[in-house]
């Protein structure tokens, strides 16, 4: 069919957040922003370093210096010409915006840059260096294993800035309209790999919203990372299929450890470990997809460094049957706030009042941006349950959700503990230790209890098979690149 005059329309969970490479917070922003913004590296389809903005790199045998050559033939949406001196603004900008969630989103790399610590007060990153137009250099105080592989995320997406304001890209698209609930997007004349259709749109989505926005067909393509149950399996022609990728999408809940908190006593993180892990199947298996989910009380995934038995998880677990009764007493002196996200929400407070933990709820659930708003900006609760991504290959790409200094960690969630490991852990050269480091820090996650892991799952894509061929070209990813979404 020929696509000249059409336009397709992307639908994918809302709130996704300010759309700028340094404010992105959300996977659906990710999602979003990469029609737009480009990063030196990319991955393939088959989890292969590929290049983008960057043509070739180079890394220092210890692990500290990253060399790229740029592809200064790529130019932004205005027809500025990239550079080196360009990318080196791009990023020590990122680190002066106000970040939406708690930490920078480009922070979780940039820390570890030589003279990160003078930043404040030079707003130059001397770990970055320039040498020519097309030869950008970053130095780290010490070996960073997964550097390449973070500078993937969007969130070091390379942007200007015009004179109005607006951040520019050298992606396939650039933004006609941005809200709350819609993106317009139309096609970068300035942009090296031309775009499928000339114009495309985007629309948010709550997720109780798609199951009748698919019945209704309010868009060609669904993205989800949501675990909940809508999809109508005898929807006719409905078809559906993982994302390809690494990235994982975790469904957790949210303890708020923070001092004054009643879940600041590790002993009580643990006891309601126990018990929702304990209720953990019977709860979700009614609201889960467990066509597309996996019930698991682990971060990482099978295979992945660190990965404890299931023996040795229950043992850990079982641990906190000990302190339900403390748990119970703490909840009548102080009530658990549970603010609720879904229907699921008030099975699992219902749950625990039959423990006999006393809990305080919200009166409404909370829409997508009211329970952000929580988990970063207020902290006002003891639980909340959170979907999170992250990398699923090396273990250390769990630093963006547990780290100090993470895109997407928060206060409430931070376990020093924790946090050692996975330094630990992303500085080691030596491969063979990583099983040795990673074991410690499951042994710590389960014992210091930052959230309590319910399961995980693929990003899923639901489509119309008689308008729509799927043809994935980018890891973790969906473009509204030429061919990867045609008609």
């Amino acid at each position: 069919m020929d696509t000249k005059n059409e336009f397709l329309t992307l639908a994918v969970p809302s709130a996704w957040g300010p759309l700028t490479p340094p404010e992105q917070c959300t996977y659906a922003a990710s999602e979003i922003l990469g029609n737009v913004f480009e990063t030196l590296v990319a991955y393939d389809l088959y989890g292969n370093l590929i290049p983008q903005l960057a043509q070739s790199w180079k890394v220092s045998p210890d692990l500290c210096v990253y060399t790229f050559t740029l592809n200064i033939k790529r130019k932004f949406s205005d027809g500025t010409p990239l550079t080196a001196k360009i990318i080196k603004k791009a990023f020590e900008h990122a680190l002066t915006v106000s970040p939406t969630s708690h930490n920078q989103s480009a922070l979780d790399l940039f820390y570890r840059l030589e003279g990160f610590e003078e930043f404040q007060t030079t707003k130059s990153l001397r770990g970055i260096e320039i040498p020519t137009k097309d030869t950008f250099v970053m130095k780290f105080k010490t070996p960073l294993r997964q550097a390449l592989t973070f500078l993937t995320g969007i969130r070091y997406g390379i942007y200007i800035i015009n004179t109005k304001g607006t951040y520019l890209g050298t992606g396939s698209y650039v933004f006609d309209k941005v809200s709350d609930q819609e993106v317009l997007l139309s096609a970068n004349t300035h942009a090296q790999e031309p775009p499928a259709f000339p114009k495309a749109r985007i629309i948010g989505l709550e997720t109780a919203e798609f199951g009748p926005a698919i019945k209704e067909h309010k868009a060609d393509v669904f993205w989800t990372v949501d675990p909940e149950k809508f999809l109508d399996k005898k929807e006719e022609n409905l078809q559906h299929t993982q994302t390809s990728g690494s990235v994982a999408a975790h469904a957790i809940i949210a303890v708020n450890g923070m001092n004054g908190r009643i879940f600041s006593d590790q002993k009580l993180r643990q006891a309601l470990q126990y018990l929702i892990v304990r209720e953990s199947s019977s709860i979700h298996k009614d609201y889960f997809d467990l066509s597309r989910v996996t019930l698991d009380s682990q971060y990482l995934l099978p295979l992945q460094p660190g990965r404890l038995s299931q023996n040795e998880v229950n043992k850990i677990i079982e641990v906190g049957k000990e302190w339900v009764p403390l748990l119970i007493k703490a909840s009548q002196e102080k009530p658990v706030y549970f603010p609720l996200r879904n229907e699921k929400d008030k099975i699992m407070t219902e749950m625990l009042q039959k423990e006999g933990i006393s809990i305080k709820t919200s009166h409404m659930i909370l829409s997508t941006k009211e329970a952000l708003h929580l988990i970063y900006k207020t902290h006002d609760y003891d639980l909340i349950s959170w979907r999170i991504g992250f990398g699923s290959i090396d273990p250390d790409s769990i630093y963006h959700a547990l780290g100090q200094y993470g895109a997407i960690s928060t206060p409430p969630i931070g376990r020093p503990r924790v946090w050692m490991y996975l330094e630990e852990g992303r500085s080691t050269t030596n491969i063979e230790k990583l099983n040795e480091i990673y074991t410690q820090l499951s042994y710590a996650i389960l014992e210091e209890i930052p959230a309590v892991h319910v399961g995980y799952c693929r990003p899923f894509i639901f489509f119309n098979s008689d308008n729509i061929k799927m043809n994935i070209q980018r890891l973790n990813n969906i473009r509204f690149h030429l061919g990867v979404l045609n008609h």
